[in-house]
């Protein structure tokens, strides 16, 4: 159960990384910095990199914030699996614990090729 927590926790954790990334990201795109070069805060001190780089740099460390989520999410799976065996339950929700959401090619599929429109979409 500790492992499962400890897991879930890492999640937040990473999960507001990427989301202070994709914040600069954002920023670059729109060019919402000033000059050539911006700070970047790597580790305990502040370093003036080139802003090509830096994007470069959080792009690479979002794929890899994006695996590490990945990974601990299928193990938050496996351990609520493991936690549900050992106490025995055959309840209804330990059945989907493992279900993969569908691609958007499957559902391509299954719509003939073509994808149905959100019904609040605009072109709906």
């Amino acid at each position: 159960a500790e492992d499962l927590l400890t897991a879930e926790q890492q999640i937040v954790d990473l999960d507001r990384r990427r989301n202070k990334n994709r914040e600069a990201l954002g920023a670059i795109r729109r060019a919402e910095v000033q000059g050539t070069k911006v700070w970047v805060c790597h580790g305990d001190m502040f370093i003036k990199n080139p802003i090509g780089l830096t994007q470069k740099q959080l792009q690479q460390e979002q794929g890899r914030l994006d695996t590490e989520v990945d990974r601990l999410r299928e193990l938050v799976k496996s351990k609520a699996s493991e936690m549900a065996l050992l106490e025995e339950r055959t309840d209804e929700a330990a059945d989907f614990m493992h279900l993969k959401p569908m691609s958007a090619r499957d559902a391509a599929g299954m719509f003939g090729g073509a994808l149905p429109r959100h019904p609040q979409h605009e072109d709906y």
